[in-house]
């Protein structure tokens, strides 16, 4: 995944801008100006979207926050939910970037 992230870093600034900002349809628009996707960046950012919404409704987020601090320090084991309760996601995005009035999740 760290190597996906830094080809999105280095290859597509102006779609980084927009992962830093967590504005996943934005990020999908940016890709889609650049050539990334074989099709429509529209659709292909509705999806991300999606799933970018489900998946910050888990503490998925927050444990691999914590696994990569964990690496960071050189730690021999992943970091326990015990000893680091989970937190609400510390991510915070406007839910209007997530889906569009009226959008159904289909097609464009």
């Amino acid at each position: 995944m760290s190597a996906h992230l830094k080809l999105l870093h280095d290859r597509f600034p102006t779609a980084w801008a927009q992962v830093l900002a967590g504005n996943p349809r934005g990020t999908g628009l940016e890709l889609g100006a650049h050539g990334y996707f074989t099709a429509s960046a529209i659709v292909y950012g509705n999806g991300m979207a999606a799933r970018f919404a489900a998946f910050m409704t888990t503490s998925a987020y927050d444990l691999l926050a914590l696994e990569e601090i964990a690496e960071l320090r050189g730690a021999d084991t992943q970091p326990s939910t015990v000893d680091n309760p989970v937190s609400e996601p510390t991510l915070h995005v406007d839910p209007s970037l997530l889906v569009p009035n009226g959008w159904n999740g289909e097609g464009e």
